[in-house]
């Protein structure tokens, strides 16, 4: 039997790494939801809200990926999360009481920052509190922030709600974690060492796994960021839109625990990173072919299988390249991941607004079979790291 404080300290660390990523992901989907109504209240055009959900948000995300590993180093991973929290709830203060875009945009580039740190560090506390499983449930609570946001946003637009209501909604549950995690956490971090980013970067299967990261991180963000707009452009309902957008990052959340699952149940990483993004692949062929109710609930079932089922395995993997650094690899392939929406959010967004949705989706189909096909054959060696000199 698990002693009392052996299980209140397990579900303390459950309870911590999923509102971690549920209210640090929140950010993801909270301005796709009203987006169209930000720029009537900010007097901006929608590729100008493109570029702060993209370029700004994601310039943000970025930068937490490249200093995650400083910072976890100088102040412990238990410390960094807690860093998170606090951004993520000042900067939705902010995007809620701004007067103008630029206030708003400052608000994004703290709540930028809080998700950057948490899509490094959680995994990391995930890995070293619960192993591979607890990995899931932090890509499940991912999901279903973006997917929350989507939804909660949608719901508030119909009912006639101020959208400034969705940040304080958001700011709240910035904060959720904060009782929830533990003092310290037993995970090595470093200061990335030069010879392991050389090393790093002349791995092919770095590259391929970057391809994946992409693929099932960066393209669920850039869809997410457009999907309600994009399907009442098509002549559906907001509400509706936004229910079809939660069920895409909810069946993925849910995917995303059962990867989990199967990868410590010894499914091949081929599997999970090869097959299953092609899956997500057909689904968005779909999306950008028809948009009818139904031919959209198929696709979001079909992308949300594909992007999840690769992630937590996809994570440990990365982690993994150089065990004894494990922040250090995870935040590289991470960079490569989010520095692709700050580019592709707004391009996405002056597609959807010259009429050209559909294309985008038909290009983000292509990208992501690729990533698929690269990846049928994983990873198979931790990276060789030379001593320095």
């Amino acid at each position: 039997m698990i002693p009392p404080v052996s299980r209140e300290r397990a579900g303390n660390a459950v309870a911590a790494a999923f509102l971690v990523g549920l209210g640090s992901a929140w950010n993801g989907g909270n301005v796709g939801a009203v987006a169209r109504t930000l720029a009537e209240e900010l007097d901006v055009s929608l590729t100008a809200i493109g570029l702060l959900s993209g370029t700004v948000f994601f310039a943000a995300i970025v930068a937490a990926n490249l200093t995650a590993s400083l910072v976890a180093n100088r102040t412990g991973v238990a410390a960094a999360l807690r860093i998170v929290c606090l951004l993520s709830a000042a900067g939705n203060v902010i995007c809620a009481v701004s007067p103008d875009f630029l206030s708003f945009a400052a608000g994004r580039v703290l709540t930028g920052l809080g998700l950057g740190f948490a899509l490094v560090l959680a995994p990391v506390f995930a890995r070293n509190a619960g192993g591979v499983k607890l990995v899931g449930v932090v890509g499940a609570s991912i999901q279903l922030g973006i997917a929350g946001a989507l939804v909660v946003g949608s719901v508030l637009l119909d009912a006639g709600v101020d959208w400034r209501v969705g940040f304080v909604v958001s700011a709240v549950l910035g904060i959720s974690a904060l009782p929830f995690l533990p003092s310290r956490v037993d995970a090595e971090v470093h200061h990335k060492p030069r010879h392991l980013l050389r090393a790093e970067l002349r791995d092919p299967d770095v590259w391929r796994l970057a391809l994946l990261f992409v693929a099932v991180l960066g393209a669920p963000l850039v869809i997410g960021a457009w999907l309600v707009p994009y399907l009442v452009d098509s002549g559906m309902q907001a509400g509706l839109a936004g229910a079809l957008s939660f069920l895409l990052f909810a069946s993925s959340a849910a995917l995303r625990f059962a990867g989990g699952g199967l990868s410590k149940r010894g499914v091949s990483p081929s599997v999970l990173g090869g097959v299953a993004p092609l899956i997500a692949a057909a689904g968005l062929a779909l999306l950008a072919l028809d948009q009818s109710a139904i031919a959209v609930l198929a696709s979001m079932l079909m992308i949300g299988a594909g992007v999840a089922l690769p992630y937590a395995a996809a994570m440990v993997e990365g982690q993994w390249l150089f065990p004894a650094e494990p922040v250090a690899p995870l935040a590289l392939l991470l960079l490569f991941t989010n520095t692709v929406p700050v580019f592709a959010i707004p391009i996405v967004g002056s597609a959807l607004e010259a009429g050209n949705g559909e294309t985008a989706m038909l290009v983000i189909a292509g990208f992501v079979a690729v990533a698929g096909v690269l990846n049928l054959r994983p990873p198979t060696h931790q990276i060789q790291v030379p001593d320095p000199p």
